[in-house]
């Protein structure tokens, strides 16, 4: 899957929960430092798989940090659409 298709797609997540300003968006930052809570993380993973059609393993989903991270993985991942 192209990147740009994967960042718009999850941009229009991010943009729906209205947490973040998209426009200052560190795609690289981590999770805490947008400070984001551990429930805001889990919603916020959990709706990029229900976008991209895909299941994060535990020990992945877990171990996510940025934004940067999820984009890399859906990117590179044959089952996402």
């Amino acid at each position: 899957m192209d990147e740009s298709e994967v960042q718009t797609r999850m941009s229009q997540v991010i943009y729906n929960f209205k947490l973040l300003d998209l426009h200052k968006l560190d795609w690289k930052a981590s999770f805490e430092s947008l400070g984001l809570d551990i429930y805001e993380q889990t919603a916020l993973l959990t709706s990029f798989e229900h976008e991209f059609h895909t299941v994060f393993e535990d020990r992945v989903f877990e171990n996510f940090e940025s934004f940067e991270e999820v984009k890399r993985f859906i990117k590179n991942d044959h089952n996402c659409f």
